[in-house]
């Protein structure tokens, strides 16, 4: 986390919560992929600024529960 890699050696970006959760995966600020796992897996094509955040069902609402510090894909 807070890490820079290099496109060219292929990244996957992982992240794996002990529960289920609504993740998102943020490229530049935009919501990319979102899914309600507890691990998310992407294979990297473009160079950017990668984040998740984990969100869970509380009261009937979604509340953030993580927010990741970004990796630096240049």
């Amino acid at each position: 986390m807070g890490d820079e890699v290099r496109l060219a050696s292929g990244p996957m970006l992982s992240a794996a919560t002990p529960i289920k959760c609504a993740m998102k995966l943020i490229r530049n600020g935009e919501v990319i992929q979102t899914a309600n796992t507890s691990r998310l897996n992407f294979e990297v094509r473009t160079p950017g600024v990668y984040r998740i955040e984990a969100w869970l069902e509380v009261d009937g609402e979604q509340r953030p529960w993580i927010y990741s510090n970004p990796i630096y894909v240049r």
